[in-house]
């Protein structure tokens, strides 16, 4: 199969450098996605990981010094077979910035330390060509943010003095606490932050921390980071002083979508149709929010993937329920939609739809990188998500349902970000719901795409207390449940033009502008949209 998105809903790409790191828990899953199994293809599984986990450089001077990074030009044709993102596609996205394109840039894909990069030390020549062109760096997945205060004493010490004297410490010392990502992170390979954090200074992220310090180390002064984190230069102070923090997300150009957007029978999809199920919502790798709203969704009436079994206190042992649940307790209508739905969950795990699993897997620890064992189709180092919407194998369930309750890659983080989780709801037609960190649909609305404030309430977005956010989207949830059909059939028929605008604006922002061409001369003469 071919790799036409980054896998932001398993983060597996980030578990191809576990093997650099020291002992891990034995549910972390290692390796990049590939749905086959078969020998034939471990040579491409093992060259894809190798590509994908290491630091990539264009332009610059200093080739001999670049260790373990990859060299690649924009005619790069040595790239593994099916990698998502094309080379050209640098150009275009250096092009659209107003970068000069024989500017240095590194592109890097995985959610983890840059390691290649930091015990780089270049000579005057080259940090003199850097600081001159400028430097740019794309991170192609969000970064993996912590709480600095929260991070062994010794390391937070050793990591200031380092900085205050600009000298360096190797990277093999540095495996000893930043590497491991048990040490720094409290959610498997990224931090899930207990409440809301008023000192933004304590805001720091992995990544961050070895550009920071490659950049100290170098005297670099002209240094640009790309990240698809929204607002991160406001809600990451501490570098900027050293670096230039950017909201431009480099996946959104590299995104791409089957042609199979029109439903066999040739007639809009759902349009005054019966909704056999109110929602949907397909989950992969395990999460809290995750498993509280599938645990709430088993009791509706739902197309449903939740692979796992989890007891209640090893839940609400996730940071942000812990230390709210004097909070969580206040809204006892939703808590206890909680307590009853994860009983049935748990009884009726697993969950599939297009997916079949032999068992359920049990979670034991809160951790971000639990993923599904048992499943008959994907391997447990995969994800369904790269055939999702190339191959449209749940297309007849969004046409069932109403709603789409989507469950991003993170959700209590300062920063929001958006993938193809959402993106898959607007390419089947259907309104969401967004299970994600605050602004996440205020940024939606910036990158140009239109939700769903019209017919219900969206004030969640804007509530930053982890806990409450989640007790406003139950209830929205709850809402959504208690309407008819025959209003649920008008409200989509209401909806139409904003989902038809989600989608053309999704393939405007992407690279596939053929596909938008073709899907635009179909609807226009099937609804009547001049």
């Amino acid at each position: 199969m071919t790799v036409d998105t980054r896998c932001r809903s398993q983060e597996s790409y980030s578990m191809a450098k576990a093997s650099k790191r020291k002992a891990q828990p034995k549910d972390v899953v290692q390796g990049v996605g590939t749905l086959a199994k078969s020998v034939d293809e471990s040579f491409e599984y093992e060259h894809t990981r190798d590509w994908y986990s290491t630091v990539h450089y264009f332009n610059y001077p200093d080739t001999a010094n670049m260790g373990k990074c990859i060299k690649c030009t924009h005619e790069d044709a040595n790239r593994p077979s099916g990698l998502d993102v094309n080379i050209d596609m640098v150009e275009k996205q250096t092009k659209r910035l107003g970068i000069e394109r024989d500017a240095p840039f590194l592109l890097y894909f995985l959610n983890s330390s840059l390691d290649e990069i930091e015990p780089l030390i270049h000579d005057k020549q080259t940090v003199d060509y850097l600081n001159t062109k400028g430097l740019h760096i794309f991170l192609y997945e969000p970064i993996c943010s912590y709480d600095s205060m929260k991070v062994p004493d010794i390391w937070r010490d050793d990591l200031e003095a380092w900085l205050r004297a600009g000298k360096h410490i190797p990277v093999e010392d540095l495996k000893t606490h930043c590497r491991n990502p048990m040490v720094v992170h409290n959610f498997g390979f990224y931090t899930e932050f207990g409440n809301v954090m008023r000192d933004k200074r304590r805001h720091r992220a992995i990544e961050l921390d070895s550009i920071l310090r490659y950049t100290t180390m170098n005297g670099l002064t002209n240094v640009h980071v790309w990240s698809g984190d929204y607002d991160i230069e406001k809600h990451y102070p501490y570098y900027t002083d050293k670096l230039n923090l950017h909201c431009d997300d480099i996946f959104l150009l590299t995104f791409s979508y089957t042609e199979n957007l029109i439903p066999k029978s040739g007639k809009l999809i759902k349009q005054g149709e019966h909704f056999e199920k109110r929602f949907i919502s397909t989950n992969w790798r395990y999460t809290t929010s995750r498993a509280i709203t599938s645990a709430v969704l088993s009791t509706k009436n739902s197309h449903l993937t939740w692979p796992y079994t989890v007891e209640l206190d090893v839940m609400e042992s996730t940071p942000w329920m812990c230390v709210n649940r004097e909070l969580l307790l206040q809204h006892p209508a939703q808590y206890k939609s909680i307590v009853m739905g994860l009983a049935k969950c748990n009884a009726g795990a697993p969950w599939g739809i297009d997916l079949e699993f032999d068992g359920a897997t049990p979670v034991e620890q809160c951790w971000g990188h639990v993923y599904p064992q048992t499943c008959k189709q994907v391997s447990s180092t995969s994800n369904p998500v790269y055939v999702n919407h190339l191959e449209t194998p749940l297309w007849e369930y969004y046409n069932e349902s109403f709603v789409d309750i989507v469950n991003e890659s993170r959700y209590a983080q300062p920063t929001s970000n958006v993938s193809e989780k959402v993106f898959q709801s607007i390419q089947f037609w259907t309104p969401f719901v967004l299970v994600a960190p605050p602004l996440s649909l205020k940024y939606m609305r910036e990158l140009g795409f239109k939700t769903f404030d019209k017919w219900w309430d969206e004030s969640y977005d804007t509530e930053r207390d982890h806990t409450l956010r989640l007790m406003k989207i139950l209830k929205l949830i709850q809402w959504i449940s208690e309407l008819s059909e025959q209003q649920c059939v008008d409200m989509y028929e209401q909806m139409m033009p904003t989902l038809m605008h989600n989608i053309e604006n999704l393939m405007s922002i992407s690279m596939n502008n053929g596909m938008t061409h073709r899907m635009r001369s179909w609807t226009d003469s099937s609804m009547g949209i001049q």
